[in-house]
């Protein structure tokens, strides 16, 4: 069946796409502020985002001292003194989770209770285990949020709030909850590198570049012909090389990058990169 398209629509309430931000989508009452750091803490200044406090879930985004970008998961009701997400957002959370560049509030333009308690816990949770599952952000959230009691009807409405509210955050520029590579899409090519009739690397390669796969062989050592690209993701991911296996998918920007990054020295991809399907005839 034909995808069909969908229809997002973005407001700049400053002119300009890297200050405030809202996003709505058509058929949904969900509506997502994205707040650079700077500009989140001006109470006064923040005045015209006319949801952004009423209760709903927040996102935290930031980078560690490894360039990895961060996310912090987090939630509050609205209460009486008309606080609410963005209140709560910018509010301390501890040295290491404070280090962030930007803010984003997720929550309803229904006037009536549709984020109440029950459900901004379970959004919580669910945001949180799907940006784990994803992989792309290091989740800086110590403890799993709690997903509470929630009846089947409507787990199923927020699901149908998380599929759009997941369309707004990528138009908006974060790719928090997909994953690097769609394990279920048979369609995509998978390249092999053989370094030796023993080893193997797997690669493929999707829109937004080439990926190396999670269980790859990675060759040790680095030699001095190493692009520097390559040379900066092996620093960034040496603790994801355990006993020469990649632990983890890591995207590379170009065919050779990525042959590259598994032998450790400067590699043509046209070479070393063979397709599996090539390699059974």
């Amino acid at each position: 069946m034909e995808q069909r398209g969908k229809t997002v629509n973005l407001y700049l309430f400053d002119g300009e796409y890297n200050k405030r931000v809202q996003g709505t989508m058509s058929n949904w009452t969900g509506i997502i502020y994205k707040i650079p750091q700077i500009m989140a803490r001006n109470k006064d200044e923040n005045e015209d985002l006319e949801y952004a406090n009423k209760s709903g879930v927040y996102f935290l985004l930031g980078v560690n001292d490894n360039d990895d970008p961060t996310i912090y998961v987090g939630q509050a009701v609205e209460r009486k003194n008309k606080n609410g997400a963005l209140s709560r957002a910018i509010e301390p959370h501890g040295k290491d989770i404070d280090e962030r560049n930007e803010v984003i509030i997720i929550s309803s333009r229904r006037n009536d209770a549709e984020l109440g308690h029950t459900e901004i816990s379970y959004l919580e949770h669910r945001f949180c285990n799907l940006a784990k599952e994803a992989a792309r952000y290091i989740v800086k959230n110590g403890n799993d949020p709690n997903p509470g009691r929630i009846p089947r009807s409507k787990r199923d409405e927020l699901e149908d709030f998380i599929d759009y509210a997941k369309i707004v955050v990528s138009t908006l520029g974060f790719n928090i909850f997909s994953p690097l590579v769609n394990k279920e899409d048979t369609t995509i090519p998978t390249f092999v590198y053989k370094p030796n009739s023993s080893e193997e690397a797997l690669m493929q390669q999707t829109s937004e570049g080439f990926v190396v796969l999670k269980g790859s062989y990675i060759k040790p050592g680095i030699a001095k012909s190493c692009p520097k690209s390559a040379v900066k993701l092996r620093e960034r991911y040496k603790d994801k090389i355990i006993n020469n296996t990649l632990q983890v998918d890591v995207l590379c920007s170009s065919f050779s990058s990525s042959a590259s990054f598994v032998g450790g020295s400067s590699r043509s991809g046209n070479m070393f990169w063979q397709k599996k399907e090539d390699l059974k005839r």
